[in-house]
């Protein structure tokens, strides 16, 4: 393996380790171990746990990217931009489960970059949303509030939808499917918003 091999085999089995069981619960011997690497060459990729911790968050807010194309918010389709935006955030995080699980141990625990793994995933999206809310609202498309609280509503949701799917595991009388839910949720938010 090249160094740039092993350091990602370190690393993926490290992410996997910290989404199980956070940053605090985890040793770098039980990482050196789901790697199959002694502690020594661990500590040659990774100065130390935090390093390794703060390579892991970097990741996987890269491998993110933007999953909002904001072309689609130049539209007055609202059920077309709405179902857009709560596909994407199911299917973001149904792609990579451990995302979520790493920024909700980063929270917990207050690490340095969970501030910036939550502007990254949210915070990008957050403006563009009541932007969006604020000109269909100068349009007359929508009843006139605050366009903050009209987004953390809709966001809302869909991260109650991802929080018992992901984290939760409801029981199967309650599940429902990412397609029923996304189509749910713009039906109910936009017969509360349109005029």
């Amino acid at each position: 393996m090249t160094a740039g091999e092993r350091k990602g085999q370190i690393a993926d089995a490290a992410a996997s380790l910290f989404a199980a069981h956070g940053f605090a619960g985890v040793t770098t011997r039980q990482i050196a171990e789901a790697a199959g690497v002694n502690e020594s060459l661990l500590y040659r990729h990774f100065p130390n746990k935090e390093d390794l911790y703060t390579e892991i968050i970097k990741m996987k807010i890269a491998q993110q990217g933007d999953f909002i194309d904001e072309a689609i918010l130049q539209t007055n389709d609202d059920a077309a931009v709405l179902s857009y935006i709560a596909r994407s955030f199911i299917e973001v995080v149904g792609e990579d489960p451990s995302f979520l699980r790493l920024l909700l141990f980063s929270a917990l625990e207050e690490h340095g970059l969970a501030t910036i793994f939550f502007e990254r995933r949210v915070g990008g999206v957050f403006p563009l949303l009541v932007r969006y809310f604020e000109r269909r609202m100068d349009e007359g498309a929508f009843r006139r509030q605050d366009p903050r609280i009209a987004v953390r509503a809709f966001v809302g949701m869909i991260m109650h939808y991802i929080l018992t799917t992901e984290i939760f595991r409801v029981p199967e009388g309650m599940r429902v499917s990412r397609e029923d839910a996304v189509k749910g949720f713009t039906d109910i938010f936009l017969e509360g918003m349109r005029l």
